[in-house]
């Protein structure tokens, strides 16, 4: 589980930064750097099976609800593809991204692994990976390639 190490610390540094900035200082450096961070480690956690582990999730306190605050109103809202190999000679299907919604997922998703891994940490390993190839690294990869488009 030394593997995991990182990407735990990765995933605070993250949610403190969120909780600690709620609106665009003008730095891009911090964001871009922290979803880079978390995208690398989110790519090396290993798949794990919760039902492994006996420890019951029922004492699980619910994790906290992010701020509902715009973190970048100058440019909240981007293009992005959901699947950049759909359409690959067409036109590929456009989507509106937006940046504060995203980062409020990626927050909520890291803070639930973070709860559960003070109590269950095959459960949040389990939270996390399932989460970053379905749905925050996808958010983080799409927030991370709009903000990079702004320097």
């Amino acid at each position: 589980m030394n593997q995991v190490a990182p990407f735990v610390a990765a995933a605070q540094r993250f949610c403190t930064w969120v909780e600690s900035h709620p609106t665009y200082d003008g730095d891009l450096r911090v964001p871009i750097a922290l979803l880079a961070d978390l995208i690398g480690h989110g790519a090396q956690l290993p798949n794990v099976d919760p039902a492994d582990d006996d420890d019951s999730d029922e004492d699980v306190p619910a994790p906290p609800t992010p701020r509902k605050t715009v973190l970048f109103s100058d440019f909240q809202y981007y293009r992005c593809v959901s699947n950049p190999f759909d359409g690959i000679y067409d036109d590929p299907s456009l989507e509106l991204g937006d940046i504060t919604d995203d980062i409020g997922d990626i927050y909520a998703d890291l803070q639930r692994g973070l709860v559960h891994w003070e109590h269950n940490q095959l459960r949040a390993i389990w939270e996390w990976k399932f989460g970053f190839d379905h749905h925050w690294g996808r958010h983080a990869a799409s927030v991370l390639n709009a903000l990079l488009s702004k320097l």
